[in-house]
């Protein structure tokens, strides 16, 4: 998961120590050798003399994202960037973690800053113009809208879905429903729809919506497992929502190495 992440730190500006600019180099080059401990070593020791240092944020990053552990890589790349807004090396690799995450929504915002900054590292720019307008070139291909608009079908999908989440279906379908107004190629939007007019027991409607979200993407196994549970229910009986909890697809089972029927099955078997 570490492919396309930038280790190499951007240089200190000329008022910064020297010594803490070698140290920090150092310790990123024993980090590219595979030499861990060292660079922990040598980071933590700078990290408490010079605790909002931006180089050393940023190669706490760095080790953070070899180590896998991307969830503290965000917080010393964020904190770098909060240090020094035009970062864009930073942006970058926030914005790689992001891909990872397919949280696609905060890739494109900070791939967009690494283009709007610019960067003196041409891999860093030409790498941020790539993934972005490829991204953008397949939006366009799937459902025909700009980034703008996916963006906005995505904050509003995002809103829907914590109102669901709080069980409030009848708040949550016209949010949904004008996500998919502005972006009308999305699987788990239609699958929301269905999940949400099951537990008010407007079957009819849901399984409508659960198809679609399956025409779309046949291999969109919670809109299998939904449209299969409430089928078997009477007209206007309602999905009960006692076992109902979030799933990140795409996230935790696009993969295909786990299957998300499987574990369904295991679980109430």
């Amino acid at each position: 998961m570490t492919k396309n992440i930038k280790f190499k730190s951007k240089k200190l500006s000329l008022n910064k120590r020297l010594e803490i600019e070698e140290k920090i180099d150092n310790a990123l080059c024993f980090l590219e050798k595979g030499d861990f401990d060292y660079c922990k070593k040598v980071l933590n020791k700078l990290g408490r003399k010079y605790k909002d240092n931006v180089d050393i944020n940023f190669a706490k990053g760095a080790y953070c994202t070899k180590q896998d552990d991307y969830d503290n890589a965000l917080l010393f790349f964020k904190k770098t960037v909060f240090l020094d807004p035009k970062y864009s090396e930073a942006y970058f690799n926030i914005a790689i973690i992001y891909k990872n995450n397919i949280d696609i929504k905060n890739m494109i915002i900070n791939l967009r800053k690494v283009i709007e900054i610019g960067s003196d590292d041409e891999y860093v720019l030409d790498t941020a113009k790539e993934l972005l307008f490829g991204f953008e070139e397949n939006i366009m291909k799937e459902s025909n809208i700009s980034l703008d608009d996916y963006l906005e079908a995505n904050e509003l999908f995002d809103k829907a879905f914590k109102i669901m989440q709080n069980r409030q279906w009848e708040e949550a379908i016209p949010l949904f429903e004008k996500a998919v107004e502005i972006n009308s190629f999305s699987p788990q939007t239609y699958g929301n729809l269905g999940l949400c007019y099951g537990c008010l027991g407007k079957n009819k409607q849901a399984l409508l919506y659960l198809d679609k979200s399956l025409e779309q993407d046949p291999n969109y196994e919670v809109a299998a497992v939904n449209r299969t549970i409430i089928n078997a229910l009477g007209e206007n009986e309602k999905l009960s929502d006692k076992e109902l909890k979030a799933v990140d697809y795409y996230k935790d089972y696009g993969s295909g190495d786990k299957s998300y029927i499987e574990e369904h099955r295991t679980f109430h078997r």
